[in-house]
């Protein structure tokens, strides 16, 4: 989402918050982000250590002070992707560094990862999956995080001040991490599964669709080396036809023999549509 894509209500809530207000912005979304943030006099800091590579650092995230500037940031980045905003009432310095203490990740089975907190959808997809005590360490001791969302919407997160925050840096478990690529391979699918709610005439939800990612994960597991376009057939047979249809079809016996290829998505169909003439007790 850009700029010039957040909905004037919301506009409007930030600016009523706007001393309070901070912005998050990824570096490798700009030719020259800190040149620029110079150039408008707009007060900034690398979230990278003093020590980091400077082409490194200038693709990186930089924490901006929005103060009585926010008509000037929404004008002068309008038409780049939107970053995330930080509701922190203390000093710049120590948001600094909080943020930059998350800026690693600790993903079981795979080791310590970069954290791009600053990328609205990266964000979104971890938070989903967090534990109350792992939020508390995100969020640290802010008022709210705002994440700009589908069709200029902004979702706020917050957490109350009793909740325990876990130690250390910032882990997530296997299982939490493999939540996280469901909602991740969910995101880039989403767009191409709902084209067909204009074929179908049928509503399918962020949650629908989610449901259909998490399904084709449990047929994949029995496959090696599933690819994006193996989850968005699977994806798609589920949404337009149902689990019910699938079992009652046989076609689940095909789809988890791992010899039977998914590449094809029309074969798929046509073979779904076949048995359906045959039994028509299925009701498609």
């Amino acid at each position: 989402m850009k700029y010039i894509d957040i909905v004037q209500d919301f506009q409007k809530y930030l600016r009523e918050i706007s001393n309070s207000l901070y912005l998050v912005m990824d570096g490798a979304c700009f030719e020259d982000l800190p040149d620029n943030l110079r150039r408008e006099r707009l007060k900034h800091i690398s979230l990278y250590l003093e020590n980091v590579d400077p082409d490194r650092s200038r693709s990186g995230p930089f924490l901006v002070e929005i103060g009585d500037r926010l008509e000037d940031i929404f004008y002068i980045f309008r038409n780049h992707d939107v970053g995330v905003f930080w509701i922190w009432s203390l000093s710049f310095d120590e948001l600094c560094k909080h943020l930059r203490s998350i800026n690693l990740i600790y993903l079981e089975g795979s080791g310590v990862s970069l954290f791009r907190h600053y990328d609205p959808v990266v964000l979104e997809n971890i938070h989903g999956v967090l534990l109350p005590g792992q939020k508390k360490r995100l969020i640290g001791r802010a008022d709210g995080i705002l994440i700009p969302c589908d069709e200029g919407d902004i979702r706020k997160i917050v957490i109350r001040d009793d909740v325990p925050s876990s130690s250390g840096s910032l882990r997530l478990t296997s299982k939490q991490v493999e939540e996280v690529e469901l909602r991740h391979i969910t995101v880039r699918l989403r767009s191409d599964i709902l084209k067909f709610n204009d074929i179908a005439n049928i509503h399918y939800s962020h949650e629908s669709v989610f449901k259909a990612i998490r399904w084709s994960h449990e047929i994949l597991k029995k496959r090696s080396k599933p690819t994006m376009l193996d989850y968005y057939d699977l994806a798609t047979i589920y949404c337009l036809y149902g689990e019910d249809a699938l079992l009652r079809s046989g076609m689940l016996e095909f789809l988890e023999t791992a010899q039977f290829p998914i590449s094809d998505a029309r074969a798929l169909l046509n073979f779904l549509c076949q048995n359906a003439l045959e039994k028509e007790s299925i009701g498609v």
